[in-house]
């Protein structure tokens, strides 16, 4: 059961388990008959506050689990771990149920709309990026088309 009450979210955090990808097949919604793919995984948010010594103590930290939906969901699964830090945008909504203790119990859930590395972190070893290279992509197009002559030779 749901709030209804969905909040934007940007905010650091760090995975807590392995994530997990799976298929599913919407009901309803403009994906609907269409399997599409959904990441999962839980996640916090350490929480910090000053002392009277002015030192920073470590308090509860806030708890999520996080959904992302789709290709972007597949691409993002291929590199994440556990104990990763990373910043997280998306829509937030407060979850409540009712446990198998038969109290009720309350989940935030972040559907994540975009997921970035933190490179702040301890742990990168490295990082490798390969830009697409879009002009070797229109170079190829060019070179398939007829080629046209040009106003200036046709007007002799």
């Amino acid at each position: 059961m749901t709030n209804g009450n969905y909040e934007q979210i940007a905010t650091k955090i760090v995975v807590f388990a392995e994530p997990s990808l799976s298929q599913i097949t919407p009901t309803s919604g403009p994906n609907a008959g269409n399997e599409t793919s959904v990441l999962n995984f839980k996640a916090f948010h350490p929480n910090y506050t000053r002392n009277d010594k002015g030192e920073f103590e470590q308090q509860d930290s806030d708890w999520f689990t996080v959904k992302m939906y789709g290709k972007k969901a597949e691409n993002v699964a291929r590199h994440l771990k556990e104990g990763m830090v990373l910043e997280v945008r998306g829509s937030v909504t407060d979850k409540t149920f009712t446990g198998r203790d038969g109290q009720e119990h309350s989940v935030k859930e972040i559907n994540a709309s975009a997921i970035a590395l933190s490179l702040e972190q301890n742990g990168i070893k490295s990082l490798q990026f390969e830009r697409e290279n879009k002009q070797k992509d229109k170079s190829e197009q060019k070179s398939e088309q007829p080629r046209r002559k040009s106003r200036a030779s046709t007007a002799r």
